[in-house]
């Protein structure tokens, strides 16, 4: 069975089907997400480095998971998510700019990378865990530990340095930082 999703993402008119096994006591049954499946969408405040150094905020509304859901909602830890929202995959709209505008609240939002594919995931990972739809459709909540502190900047790479190495005791030191630390003496 396919389902045609209209808007999701941006990209509309797509027949998209997925299906997913779940195995409980020997029992095999297959989950597909619909356009009446429950998400939730999150509006993040991200960062994009711009020049080496300069970080330029970018908002990005995304699909998020029944366990991130659960994670932010009820463990009280720090998250670069705004406000959540609860809503169906088929109406998902495909501007940003169509969702309510309580939830994004003047923001120039942009949606996540791989939007339609992620919403499909998280679909599904509420057909699994439907007691994690904590938030009712069209509820929108500002419940959450908002910070910037940990800035989340996207399309980051990471160069390791030697000064990233865990450092070890001497007395198992594979390198032989002993001698080198005397040579620099």
């Amino acid at each position: 069975m396919a389902f045609v999703f209209h808007g999701v993402g941006g990209v509309s008119g797509r027949t998209r089907q997925r299906r997913v096994c779940q195995r409980r006591v020997g029992v095999v049954r297959h989950v597909e997400e619909g356009p009446e499946d429950y998400i939730a969408l999150g509006i993040a405040v991200c960062y994009k480095e711009r020049v080496r150094g300069e970080l330029e905020e970018v908002v990005v509304v995304e699909p998020l998971s029944s366990a991130t859901l659960e994670n932010i909602s009820s463990m009280d830890v720090p998250t670069s998510y705004k406000k959540i929202m609860g809503i169906k995959l088929g109406e998902v709209p495909e501007q940003v700019n169509d969702l309510p505008g309580s939830f994004i609240d003047g923001d120039r939002a942009v949606w996540g990378e791989n939007f339609q594919e992620r919403a499909n995931a998280a679909a599904r990972t509420f057909l699994r865990r439907p007691e994690a739809k904590l938030l009712d459709l069209g509820e929108i909540s500002t419940k959450i530990q908002f910070s910037t502190e940990r800035k989340r900047i996207l399309d980051s790479t990471w160069e390791p340095n030697f000064d990233d190495n865990v450092k070890q005791d001497i007395s198992i030191d594979v390198y032989n930082r002993e001698a080198d630390d005397l040579a620099n003496s």
